[in-house]
């Protein structure tokens, strides 16, 4: 009986372990298959002497059955797997103390719900650093000007910004209006707090000289649709490559502008950063 109870166990870490690595690695494994390897793998470890050249293929046949043989496969997937093993290893390992005069069942059901909350807090951070790392890319630094004020603000590019002003079909930038309001002339600011949302169309509070730079553009969101101001950049280069007719928006919804960007840029600047790798 004991050794029934060891093959199930040792099935359902493994299976844990190949839909871990399944996430970590992208790579599709249908449950079926990531249940077969599971099984052929615990039954390897239950059956046979702990050895390291037993845990050699019971981590082999893991790996081989759930991804493929392919000499590649094997080596990628068996690295997460290993790391994966260590971490979910060294937490039971903490927890031995717990089930000391426990039952049986209460090891598994305690085991099983460690190992899968901590392999999807794992995924989770694995995911959000990735996620990190990509975006990093897509930061850049900007330097503009609007109206007679000067600015440098750390921008980051929004693929799925595609907002343009409607005549000139000119890219709209938005920035956030906290990052920059203790910059700005307070004649702007003041106009920019008095502007209502309500009467888009009312301008009559910026001063005469910014009329000609301010165009009206229809912002659609989750929440509402909107017009709001944007104001054509004076001047304007990002990472040194000198731009002209962009527009920007000044929003206060900027809790949601990643890597701490100041800027959110138009798709387009993407070109700007493909222009550099082809250099």
């Amino acid at each position: 009986m004991i050794g029934e109870w060891l093959i199930i166990v040792n099935t359902l870490f493994n299976y844990l372990l190949v839909l871990f690595t399944k996430e970590i690695t992208g790579v599709h494994v249908t449950k079926k298959r990531a249940l077969c390897a599971a099984f052929c793998s615990g039954v390897v470890s239950a059956v046979f002497d702990a050895s390291i050249a037993i845990s050699i293929v019971s981590a082999l046949l893991l790996v081989g059955i759930a991804f493929s043989f392919r000499f590649h496969m094997l080596i990628k997937q068996t690295g997460v797997l290993i790391v994966a093993t260590f971490f979910l290893g060294g937490l039971l390992t903490a927890v031995q103390p717990l089930l000391v005069g426990r039952s049986l069942l209460f090891y598994i059901l305690l085991c099983s719900m460690l190992a899968i909350l901590c392999s999807k807090w794992a995924e989770m951070k694995w995911r959000s650093f990735w996620q990190q790392n990509i975006q990093a890319r897509y930061v850049v630094t900007c330097k503009l000007r609007l109206g007679e004020t000067e600015l440098e603000l750390r921008g980051f590019i929004d693929t799925g910004n595609m907002c343009t002003e409607p005549i000139s079909q000119q890219p709209v930038h938005f920035i956030s209006y906290n990052a920059i309001k203790d910059k700005l002339p307070a004649p702007i600011d003041e106009a920019l707090t008095t502007w209502d949302a309500k009467s888009p169309y009312n301008l009559s509070m910026f001063p005469r000289e910014w009329l000609t730079m301010i165009r009206l553009i229809p912002i659609t969101t989750i929440q509402h649709r909107a017009i709001v101001p944007a104001f054509r950049l004076t001047e304007w280069a990002i990472d040194q490559t000198k731009l002209t007719g962009h527009y920007v928006v000044l929003t206060k919804n900027d809790t949601h502008f990643p890597q701490q960007a100041d800027m959110m840029l138009h798709v387009l600047a993407l070109s700007n950063q493909n222009n550099k790798g082809g250099q």
